[in-house]
């Protein structure tokens, strides 16, 4: 993640230009971020970073430079050894395959890719795949799906696209609680 300086300068504030979750508690240079999206800036010029990938937001410390996550938990088994395995690139809550869709099953498939290319749907039953938790509690122990975008109130609110789950979620600045602002968690237009 790079910034652009004032002098027109790019300056990396962020990752070590591999995909993964490390770093936390340390410089952010040397941290593993995961497809990050959306950023924001709050007053003190602390950065927020839609960690899309890991399922978080992080937060760069301006004064130390420290990265840390604030809202959302990582998926489980991510570190430097994932990076040679499959890995799931997205997940759908409907058959991909359109000509063999059944309007009455409500099957859940994820998406694979290996690092040759190969795609592959992988059903993965009737149950949807869970990412969305947390609403009322702290946001650090949240699950997000796939954020990609954060913005921060004048008083340190974050406001977060938790863009798989539907929903738009808010993080009170004072008590660090997450609360669903906008979205039912079904995909399209209403209301």
């Amino acid at each position: 993640m790079a910034a652009i300086l004032s002098t027109w300068m790019i300056r990396t504030l962020a990752g070590n230009g591999e995909p993964g979750f490390t770093g936390d508690g340390g410089p952010s240079l040397y941290a593993q971020l995961n497809e990050p999206k959306g950023v924001a800036v709050d007053d003190h010029g602390d950065v927020y970073v839609a960690d899309s990938e890991n399922h978080v937001i992080r937060k760069i410390e301006r004064t130390t430079g420290i990265i840390s996550t604030v809202v959302g938990m990582p998926p489980e088994g991510q570190g430097e050894e994932d990076s040679q395995r499959d890995h799931v690139i997205s997940v759908a809550d409907e058959d991909p395959f359109a000509d063999s869709r059944h309007e009455s099953a409500q099957q859940s498939y994820v998406q694979q890719s290996d690092l040759s290319g190969t795609v592959r749907y992988v059903t993965t039953g009737t149950a949807p795949l869970q990412r969305y938790a947390g609403d009322g509690g702290l946001a650090v122990a949240a699950s997000l799906n796939f954020p990609t975008a954060v913005v921060v109130d004048k008083v340190g609110n974050l406001y977060v696209a938790d863009t798989m789950n539907h929903r738009v979620r808010l993080v009170n600045a004072v008590t660090g609680i997450i609360t669903t602002l906008a979205g039912t968690g079904q995909p399209r237009f209403s209301g």
